[in-house]
């Protein structure tokens, strides 16, 4: 049944106008988003950097992938160059069960049963993944009103071996205690409107430093919500934000801190469902948690065709060697002894 036929049907019910045009532009949305999930954007000719190029279809690959020549240098390339399934030897169906277990929290072994690898190959799938996220959501910024804390976890250096530290069990405490280098600190803002900026910038307290690093992701004229600490007050004061630190009794109806409290217990939830996260990892588990905020109110099929339709719009190159080496934190002996 066309769209058309859809309408039309919908008329000659007891909806009215304005129930037929909302039905309408969210049909005309899920079209659109299925659109841009299926079709690869090419920003730029990876041969000769031409932005926005003439492209014609130049036949397949041996694995069936669509070919394009640029009109601009006459090469050709593989259409998902720059994407996510880009140099990879896994179909598409495969990325869309990584894509559904990294979001519902599935382990890699589980998730390697069902596609048919190895786990450390789903490791580095998801790692690609996560590393295109942070890429992708590197300016994301927060509006309107927002309420802006700060969410410890306990360091990890899951998977690595370090010398002279003993293996910590899952879910065991810190071995010093307070918030010391053994406390990650995720900085979090989020806006009143379902948009969230999360990072972490360094272990322990933060500082006025770090604070900067936040509210240059939070748009000026912005009123924001703070607990108890200052180091934010400069910060935002340079980008013309009001705002007011709020006790637990200073809590109202418009006054409180529920959305960015109700945001550290779904963090919370989704480190204990990973067994923990590895610390030089964690802003790439960030940048996942700002998805799942952003789209907290869709179905998963939902996520996963807006989840495509953000990842087709994006070129990014880099090595699948580098995703286990990239840290953004010197997580050695000396933060675990």
């Amino acid at each position: 049944m066309s769209v058309e036929e859809i309408i039309e049907k919908l008329s000659s019910t007891e909806l009215s106008d304005y129930q037929i045009k909302e039905i309408e532009k969210q049909i005309d949305e899920y079209i659109s988003d299925n659109n841009t999930a299926s079709d690869p954007n090419v920003e730029y000719c990876p041969k000769c950097g031409k932005v926005h190029p003439k492209l014609i279809k130049a036949g397949r690959t041996r694995n069936g992938k669509q070919m394009l020549r640029c009109k601009e240098c006459n090469k050709r390339f593989v259409a998902d160059t720059g994407q996510l399934t880009f140099y990879s030897h896994q179909e598409f169906s495969a990325w869309k069960i990584l894509l559904k277990d990294t979001l519902n929290t599935v382990g890699l072994r589980e998730t390697a049963l069902k596609i048919g690898v190895h786990f450390v190959t789903v490791f580095r799938m998801r790692h690609k993944f996560l590393r295109f996220l942070e890429e992708i959501l590197v300016n994301e910024s927060v509006g309107n009103v927002a309420e802006v804390d700060e969410k410890y976890i306990t360091a990890s250096h899951k998977g690595t071996k370090l010398e002279g530290v003993e293996p910590r069990k899952h879910g065991s405490k810190a071995n010093k205690r307070g918030l010391s280098k053994m406390q990650v600190c995720i900085m979090t803002a989020v806006s009143r409107d379902n948009n969230a900026y999360i990072h972490t910038y360094n272990t322990g307290r933060p500082n006025d430093i770090n604070a900067n690093d936040l509210c240059q992701h939070i748009d000026e004229n912005t009123y924001c919500f703070l607990d108890g600490i200052n180091i934010y007050d400069w910060s935002l004061k340079k980008r013309n934000c009001d705002f007011r630190h709020l006790k637990k009794s200073d809590y109202t109806k418009t006054d409180h801190l529920n959305n960015v409290n109700h945001l550290h217990s779904f963090i919370e939830k989704e480190v204990i469902g990973y067994r923990n996260l590895a610390t030089k990892y964690i802003n790439r588990y960030n940048s996942l948690f700002m998805i799942q905020c952003n789209y907290r109110k869709m179905s998963l099929n939902e996520k996963i065709v807006k989840l495509l339709g953000l990842l087709r719009q994006h070129q990014k190159y880099f090595f699948v060697r580098q995703i286990s080496h990239e840290s953004i934190f010197l997580c050695g002996a000396t933060i675990f002894n």
